[in-house]
């Protein structure tokens, strides 16, 4: 391998890592936004009541 096939298989595994993480990022903030959501209806549940 040459030194641009080096370069190559480096900048794919750190956009591969990059693009990982942005969908972790991106499943944590639904489940927040779920939860949150769902403990804000049930304040208004027990406030209206």
């Amino acid at each position: 391998m040459n030194r641009w096939d080096d370069i190559a298989i480096i900048t794919f595994i750190a956009c591969d890592a990059v693009l990982e993480n942005l969908n972790l990022g991106k499943n944590f903030y639904r489940y927040f936004c779920k939860k949150i959501e769902s403990g804000a209806k049930e304040i208004v549940g027990k406030l209206s009541k």
